[in-house]
């Protein structure tokens, strides 16, 4: 079973698991937070493209409070939520499978099931068909508490797109899929570039 098809379901989910990424990944460089992180667009740049990124970073860094905020009454992080939702739904899976299902990497997901197997929402196991992997399975109190998060998330998602016509949230998730692309394709740059500058000390 895929284990991302639950999160693939809107947009919301979408957009709030991509944004937690930049709360919770590494720090915004130094000069992007001073050009884009104050409050008044218009005096950053006359570039559309420029205040087009603005309005993209300060949304990212609300939508991590805000989700953040509304799980806070089921004793989770929006992060966390997402990975017992993909546990449950695939009933049981690597810490490779969340890794790609959540596009995050290894060492975070790690961390955020730690969480969860403290508050017993998870639980590793061994699969019996391989040994040598773990497989993280959600026990009977996360199952219960798997329907509230998917019942959050799609509160959330309502709320957010209440007042945008179905075609407009369409479009911007096409356009968020074209810009996840573009840093992805940034981010393969930076890490080439980092390896050469390595490989040459």
């Amino acid at each position: 079973m895929k284990p991302s098809g639950l999160l693939r379901k809107s947009v919301a989910s979408k957009v709030g698991a991509d944004a937690r990424a930049v709360g919770e990944g590494r720090a915004p460089a130094p000069q992007l937070v001073a050009m884009y992180a104050v409050g008044d667009d218009r005096s950053q740049t006359s570039e559309p493209a420029g205040l087009t990124l603005s309005l993209l970073f300060r949304t990212s860094q609300r939508l991590q409070t805000v989700l953040d905020r509304c799980f806070l009454t089921l004793g989770t992080t929006a992060q966390e939520a997402s990975v017992l939702l993909c546990c449950a739904n695939a009933d049981g899976i690597s810490g490779r499978g969340l890794a790609e299902a959540l596009d995050k990497d290894k060492g975070r997901i790690t961390r955020y099931v730690d969480r969860l197997v403290a508050r017993r929402l998870v639980t590793r196991k061994v699969d019996p068909r391989n040994r040598s992997l773990l497989i993280i399975a959600p026990t009977r109190r996360g199952r219960r508490l798997a329907p509230r998060l998917k019942n959050k998330f799609d509160d959330i998602r309502n709320q957010l797109f209440a007042d945008i016509p179905p075609g407009d949230v369409a479009q911007l998730e096409l356009r968020l899929s074209q810009l996840l692309v573009a840093a992805r394709r940034l981010e393969a740059k930076s890490v080439a570039k980092e390896d050469g500058v390595a490989a040459n000390r």
